[in-house]
């Protein structure tokens, strides 16, 4: 019977290790922040703790249960027969992640987790198995989100990342994992299908990237050095799989290690580090397989690399947030020095430069990336840069320029219809035109070959200023899609969203008629060029759109048709998002604190979503506490997407209704009354199914006056509009305490757009509001 699994990660790296669990077998694979769920039996799952080199512990789902408070949690942890996992005098421990509603620390929702498992044991044969903390029998994970909880068993018992090799680490340490990530972007696993493949690291530390190449060369698993599982004491360890598994992974570290053409070399300037390294090599039993040397990296290469081939260069050199500030200011020379000798004696390699200095030192290098990659070194943000390294000093000469980041390119799904075909019309070629990829390549290529031109620096200069200004907000309100720019520069007219960090959703604006057709485009790629440089999202990962005023049918008309849904968080809730088929992506960000607002207002309450377009505010508004909601929207396919969402969040809809209808013709024909409603109906409508236009300055006081009708005598209404400068009609609603919260609720990463967004509260002049 398949497992329910779950593999934890670093951050960003979550797709590397979903291809890894899929060689491995896995099955139902699905990414999530900061880890992958799948399904298999209990064979892989002891094959993900051997073989797995990116992830850091594997759990193996118990139970789910919802707890609203410490008393619920006793109880569901309680119902759990303890006897099956564990023995009376046996050891475990219980780790805490998440947050929970009602309960503020994680030490008490630990401490009651233990106590209803001690309590079984005492109550079944008078004794009860201890809580130990380091390397117990049994390891358990408990993931808190808000009420609702899982149960696993942590078959991995402490991180993957501690192989067993590793007991001497430096002043900054390289995870082993991470390490095998960094060997995995920089193309080490393909170059090992290549004769005699190559590997140098000049500044090789206590030798972490150095052993996990070897371990890849020589296919040993990362797990065979561990001495240690948390399945080795858990009472369902099957000990002739994983016994098998062992074998097996012998035989393969056996036949690995007959090839002998492999060249692993390590060097550094400093005499501990070398020898730290040496050691730690020593427990992986690979001394004889990694040529070691006290070397300067800015000097002579070790003699050992003279009489071999081109290879990969790869390195983790100090950088400024683990160094003393004066160490700091001498990257620059460092990298300078270290680039000069690069060009003189290592023409034709390829270097993976893993480094959290600034761009400002590595200018030193004077090569130019041909793709980098965002990675976390524990909590700082580092950057994998990957060069080519066959610049010529005349090069140099002639580009006197600051170091270029020549993005990842190409993907149909990067560009819209529009974008498309423009790019493709000017290649003079239709029917027989290369593909949107080759095309956006090729320029793209150009452009960085020639350097950015300055509106295109100013451009990289703004979106940057954007994402530091708000970095500290986006952590302390742990917010996971905002928008990074919104037409700051008038030249590079665009609305930029990021979800999650892996997605972005680029809406440009329609250009006046008097700008010429070619700067549109020159500067539509040079957007895109700095975004894919800047960002480092992946090229299908980076969605295009032309916004235009809608005119007609063709406000209705789907942009393509993918079906293809994303997952993306906000607080408590998660949400579907398309990014290709429809102009909006079904979760307007410029709502977020309208959607809190009104959830926190609903607790205990009944809520009413009229135009509910996918019922995001529903969702938040139930997830709150909310006793009943009803959304109606005319539209099918949002109805659909709404009911997606409250399944998603795990809502049943035996307590919240979705109807399909004409809002106004709703109104006029039910009587129920609501404590809470939420009114943001569209700036213009048409629609065939609807009985007349619509227009929101026009027709708002009627659709208010209605709207109201079915509001409690104490109840409140949200009423939200997006229209540029609208006004609203105080005179007309003067019977009610209208309250303008429109900067209350304009988040941060929406100030540009302050005058498109509008929200008022409306009570009855009789309320206790």
């Amino acid at each position: 019977m398949p497992q329910l699994l779950f593999a934890s990660c670093a951050k960003l790296l979550e797709g590397l290790l979903r291809e890894e669990l899929i060689s491995l077998g896995a099955e139902h694979v699905k990414e999530t922040v900061a880890g992958v769920y799948f399904q298999g039996d209990m064979a892989l799952a002891y094959r993900v703790c051997l073989w797995s080199r990116l992830a850091n512990h594997v759990l193996l789902q118990l139970s789910q249960f919802e707890a609203d408070d410490d008393h619920q949690l006793y109880q569901a942890v309680s119902r759990i027969d303890w006897s099956e996992h564990l023995e009376a005098n046996s050891s475990f421990c219980i780790q805490v992640s998440g947050q929970h509603a009602n309960i503020r620390h994680s030490h008490f929702i630990a401490q009651r987790t233990k106590d209803a498992i001690v309590d079984q044991f005492r109550q079944r044969c008078g004794n009860r198995p201890s809580v130990v903390t380091t390397q117990p029998n049994v390891c358990l994970n408990l993931y808190v989100d808000k009420t609702h909880c899982t149960l696993s068993v942590d078959l991995s018992g402490e991180s993957l990342h501690r192989r067993g090799y590793r007991l001497e680490a430096g002043k900054a340490p390289l995870k082993e994992t991470l390490a095998a990530a960094i060997l995995i972007r920089a193309g080490w696993p393909q170059r090992l299908q290549q004769p005699s493949p190559v590997l140098f690291d000049p500044m090789c530390g206590t030798g972490t990237l150095l052993a996990e190449a070897a371990l890849m060369a020589f296919d040993i698993a990362p797990g065979l050095y561990r001495h240690y599982f948390g399945f080795l004491g858990w009472q369902q360890h099957r000990p002739a799989i994983w016994k098998q598994l062992k074998h097996d992974a012998e035989e393969r570290r056996e036949k690995g290690l007959a090839r002998n053409d492999v060249f692993i070399v390590g060097a550094d300037i400093h005499p501990q580090a070398i020898q730290k390294s040496r050691e730690n090599i020593q427990r992986t039993q690979l001394t004889k397989r990694i040529h070691l040397e006290r070397a300067d990296c800015t000097e002579s290469p070790p003699s050992f690399l003279l009489n071999h081939a081109k290879g990969l260069i790869i390195c983790n050199p100090p950088y400024g947030e683990r160094m003393k500030l004066e160490e700091e200011k001498t990257l620059s020379t460092l990298f300078t020095t270290w680039g000069m000798q690069l060009h003189q004696q290592f023409q034709g390699w390829e270097l993976a430069l893993f480094s959290g200095a600034s761009r400002e030192s590595l200018k030193g290098l004077r090569f130019r990336t041909k793709r980098h990659y965002a990675l976390f070194n524990g909590t700082i943000p580092c950057h994998l840069y990957l060069f080519d390294l066959l610049d010529t000093p005349q090069d140099l000469l002639r580009r006197d320029e600051t170091l270029l980041h020549s993005p990842p390119v190409g993907a149909e799904r990067a560009l819209p219809r529009s974008a498309a075909q423009d790019l493709l019309r000017d290649t003079g070629r239709a029917r027989s035109a290369p593909t949107t990829r080759q095309v956006y390549e090729h320029k793209i290529k150009t452009l960085l070959e020639e350097g950015l031109s300055e509106g295109a620096q100013m451009f990289a200069n703004r979106l940057q200023k954007n994402i530091k200004h708000l970095r500290a907000w986006v952590k302390r309100d742990t917010i996971t899609c905002y928008r990074l720019y919104d037409a700051d520069l008038p030249e590079y007219a665009a609305a930029i969203d990021g979800y999650e960090g892996k997605w972005l959703h680029v809406q440009e604006y329609q250009a006046p008629k008097e700008i010429e057709a070619h700067l549109i485009k020159q500067r539509l790629v040079e957007m895109l060029a700095v975004l894919h440089s800047e960002l480092n999202i992946p090229h299908h990962q980076i969605f295009l759109k032309v916004r235009q005023p809608q005119k007609g049918s063709t406000q209705y008309e789907k942009i393509e048709e993918t079906k293809k849904f994303y997952t993306v968080t906000e607080g408590p809730a998660k949400f579907r998002v398309n990014f290709t088929d429809y102009l909006d992506t079904g979760l307007f960000l410029d709502h977020r604190l309208v959607r809190r607002h009104m959830a926190e207002a609903s607790q205990g309450k009944t809520f009413l979503n009229l135009f509910a377009y996918t019922s995001t505010a529903s969702v938040q508004a139930a997830l709150a506490g909310a006793t009943h909601t009803t959304s109606i929207d005319l539209s099918h396919t949002y109805l659909e997407w709404s009911e997606e969402n409250f399944r998603l969040n795990r809502l049943s809809l035996d307590a919240h209704t979705l109807v399909q209808a004409d809002c106004l013709q709703w109104l006029n024909k039910n009587n129920r009354l609501f404590d809470v409603i939420f009114l943001n109906p569209p700036t213009f409508s048409n629609s065939k199914r609807m009985a007349t236009t619509w227009d929101v300055q026009r027709d708002h006081v009627a659709l208010l006056h209605q709207a109201m009708k079915h509001l409690k005598s104490d109840g409140i209404l949200y009423f939200s509009c997006n229209l540029k400068n609208f006004k609203i009609n105080k005179e007309a609603l003067k019977d009610y305490q209208l309250t303008d919260i429109s900067r209350a609720t304009l988040p941060k990463d929406f100030i540009r757009a302050a005058n498109r967004h509008h929200v008022w509260t409306l009570c009855r002049r009789n309320s206790s509001r």
